[in-house]
């Protein structure tokens, strides 16, 4: 009995190997080689950047930026298109001990809190048209800004946008993320970028798509565009 015991258990033994042998290959699907694919274990441990809690009242919005190191959310309510709409609200901190602050949920916020948290990078206050231009500055081995139009370069993944009316870039403007490039070999396409503040389709959702033809990137009314990319 204690022999037959013994064979029974080692059979059992070898097909639990089995099965988990099996359950830890993943085929790549063809047309995917090379794409990273983070595993449901990855995304739930990523840490959630704070953020969407300032004053009561504020929500994170639907959608948000994630890799293996930052999950960040944009937040509203946003200054210049909800409630009073005045252009500002609560004192926000963009992080813990930060010594700049914003009045609400401006898109600079959201853009100073993802960069502190993936990169540690803190240049100081500046509007979103001055975003790129300011971290470039003050970082110059950690990030490259992009000059819209430059061939064979699109935003891509992480990436984030400086939005101005005119090319001088000193206005207020406007700045996001990129989540999403989609951009064909041609130079056209889209991307998406999670931004706080800001208005129509995808604005209460914290999100805007972008055309990019022949390697320019447009929007409406702020065609004046580059962005930032860590090296």
């Amino acid at each position: 009995m204690r022999a037959t015991a013994r064979r029974t258990s080692k059979a059992i033994l070898a097909v639990l190997l089995a099965v988990v042998s099996v359950l830890a290959w993943v085929p790549v699907a063809a047309g995917t080689a090379g794409l990273h694919r983070p595993s449901l274990a990855t995304v739930a441990s990523t840490p959630v950047v704070p953020g969407c809690t300032a004053y009561p009242g504020a929500r994170a919005l639907g959608y948000y930026y994630a890799d293996s190191f930052v999950r960040v959310h944009p937040c509203g309510k946003r200054p210049s298109w909800d409630g009073a709409r005045t252009g500002g609200g609560p004192v926000v901190r963009p992080y813990a001990g930060s010594s700049t602050y914003y009045l609400g949920y401006q898109c600079i916020e959201l853009v100073a809190r993802y960069l502190k948290a993936r990169f540690n990078a803190a240049p100081g206050k500046a509007n979103g048209a001055q975003a790129v231009d300011r971290y470039a500055a003050a970082y110059p081995t950690r990030f490259v800004k992009i000059a819209n139009g430059t061939r064979n370069q699109a935003p891509r993944k992480g990436d984030v946008l400086s939005l101005s009316a005119n090319r001088y870039f000193n206005d207020v403007g406007h700045t996001g993320i990129v989540i999403s490039s989609a951009v064909s070999s041609a130079g056209n396409g889209t991307i998406r970028a999670i931004e706080q503040n800001w208005g129509g389709t995808g604005g209460t959702r914290g999100y805007h798509n972008y055309t990019v033809k022949n390697w320019r990137v447009s929007f409406a009314g702020l065609p004046h565009i580059k962005w930032l990319r860590s090296r």
